[in-house]
C-alpha cells in the first residue's frame, strides 16, 4: 500500500465481532453512514477477515463462544499492531475490560452503550489508527531512503577504496615496467647489431633477457596479488624477511646500487611475500633517490633485520639528504612528494598499509643532511 492509497480510502473500515445479533446489527446501522462496516459472530471468523483486510477500528465483545475477546485480542495484535480495538463489556466484567487495556486494547465500552458516545469513540480511534498507519508508512519510506543512501555511500566508498588500491598498483608497477622498456631497447639493440663480431656481447643479451624475465614475473605477481584482493582472498605463506629483501634487491631497478643487507635469515613471518617485496621496493627506491650532492655523492641503503620479543624489527636507513620535520610529517599524511612531477605521494602510504596488514607498526626518523631511517615491526612466525 502506498501513501496515496492510504489517503484515498473513501470510508474508514470497522469490524464488529459480537455473537449477539442485537448489538451487532445496531452497530452496523449506527456506523453505516460514516464507516464501511463488516460483522462477525465469533473471533475465528473475525480473524480471517482481519488477515485479509486492513481495518481502522475493531469492536469486540469480551464474552464470546469458543474463543473469548481477551484471547481474540491477543490474536488480533499478532496480525495488526496499529488497528484500534474497542472492547464491549457488561457491568459485571469491568475488571476484565480494564485488563484488556493492559493487553493492548485502546478502549472499552459497557453494554448497553450510549450511541452518541459510541459513535464519537469509534471516530476518535479510527483517526488514531489512520495516523498510526500513515506514520508507519512514512517511517518505512524514510528507512528505505536511508537504506538506499547508505548503499550508495558504501558503493562510493568501495569505489574510492578500489580507486586507491588501483593507484597503488599502478605506482608499484611503474618501476618494473620502466626496467622492461629500457632493457627491451638494449636487447633489441644487441640483436639488431648481431653479426658474429666481437663487438656484440651475447653475455649482455642474455643478461638483458634475464632482467626482462625477472621484471615481467614481478609484474605478474603484482597482478596476481591484485586479482586475489579483488576476490577477497587473503592468501598467506611463511617466508624469511631477508628473502623478501633479496627478492627485491635482485630486481634491475636496483642494479649496481649500494644496498647493504644484514640480519638473521631464520626470522620468518606469515603473510604475502609479494606484498612485503612491494614494501621493500618502495623503501629502498626512496632511499636511493634521496641523493643530493650538497650532502653526499653516493647514496647507500642499509637494511637491517633484528629479533626482539617475538617480532622482526626491520630498519631501512639511507645516507641521503634527509627531511625536515615538516616534510616528514607531510610525507606520512600522504599525497605529498618531493619529486615534483615524477612523484605520486603514495610510496609511504603503500608501505604503511602493507605493514598494518601484517599486524605491524611503522615509524620514520629523518634529519636534513644526515639521512632517513624507516623502522617497522612484523610479528615473527613460530611453528606450533
Amino acid at each position: 500500500m502506498n501513501l496515496s492509497e492510504v489517503q484515498s480510502k473513501d470510508l474508514p473500515r470497522v469490524l464488529v465481532i459480537d455473537d449477539e445479533l442485537g448489538p451487532r446489527e445496531s452497530l452496523r446501522y449506527l456506523l453505516g453512514e460514516e464507516f464501511k462496516v463488516d460483522v462477525s459472530d465469533r473471533v475465528e471468523d473475525g480473524l480471517e477477515k482481519i488477515s485479509q483486510t486492513k481495518y481502522d477500528t475493531i469492536i469486540m465483545d469480551i464474552r464470546l463462544p469458543s474463543m473469548n475477546g481477551i484471547e481474540g485480542l491477543a490474536k488480533v495484535r499478532e496480525i495488526d499492531q496499529e488497528v484500534s480495538i474497542i472492547m464491549l463489556t457488561g457491568y459485571g466484567n469491568l475488571e476484565t475490560a480494564q485488563e484488556a487495556i493492559k493487553l493492548g486494547a485502546n478502549e472499552y465500552v459497557t453494554k448497553p452503550f450510549d450511541i452518541h458516545r459510541m459513535l464519537e469513540t469509534v471516530k476518535k480511534y479510527a483517526k488514531e489508527s489512520d495516523l498510526r498507519r500513515k506514520r508507519g508508512f512514512m517511517l518505512k519510506e524514510v528507512q528505505k531512503m536511508n537504506d538506499i543512501l547508505k548503499g550508495q555511500l558504501e558503493e562510493r566508498e568501495s569505489m574510492a577504496s578500489w580507486g586507491k588500491a588501483s593507484a597503488r598498483l599502478v605506482h608499484d608497477l611503474s618501476s618494473p615496467l620502466t626496467a622492461i622498456l629500457g632493457y627491451s631497447s638494449l636487447l633489441l639493440h644487441e640483436v639488431q647489431n648481431a653479426s658474429g663480431t666481437a663487438d656484440v656481447s651475447m653475455d649482455n643479451a642474455l643478461a638483458y633477457a634475464e632482467t626482462l624475465e625477472r621484471n615481467a614475473n614481478y609484474c605478474r605477481e603484482l597482478a596476481q596479488s591484485w586479482k586475489e584482493v579483488c576476490k577477497g582472498n587473503n592468501t598467506t605463506e611463511v617466508f624469511s624477511v631477508l628473502d623478501a629483501v633479496q627478492k627485491v634487491k635482485a630486481d634491475i631497478f636496483f642494479d649496481d646500487a649500494n644496498i647493504i643487507v644484514e640480519g638473521d635469515n631464520s626470522l620468518s613471518v606469515s603473510g604475502s611475500i609479494t606484498e612485503l617485496s612491494r614494501l621493500f621496493q618502495n623503501l629502498i627506491r626512496n632511499g636511493l633517490e634521496a641523493k643530493n650532492e650538497d650532502y653526499v655523492e653516493e647514496v647507500s641503503v642499509h637494511v637491517k633485520v633484528e629479533a626482539a620479543d617475538g617480532e622482526a624489527i626491520v630498519s631501512v636507513t639511507d645516507n641521503g639528504c634527509g627531511m625536515s620535520q615538516e616534510v616528514c610529517q607531510q610525507m606520512q599524511q600522504g599525497n605529498f612528494t618531493t619529486k615534483g612531477d615524477k612523484g605520486t605521494g603514495l610510496g609511504f602510504i603503500i608501505c604503511r598499509r602493507i605493514v598494518e596488514a601484517h599486524d605491524g607498526t611503522i615509524s620514520v626518523n629523518s634529519e636534513e643532511g644526515t639521512g632517513t631511517t624507516i623502522t617497522f615491526s612484523l610479528k615473527t612466525w613460530t611453528p606450533n
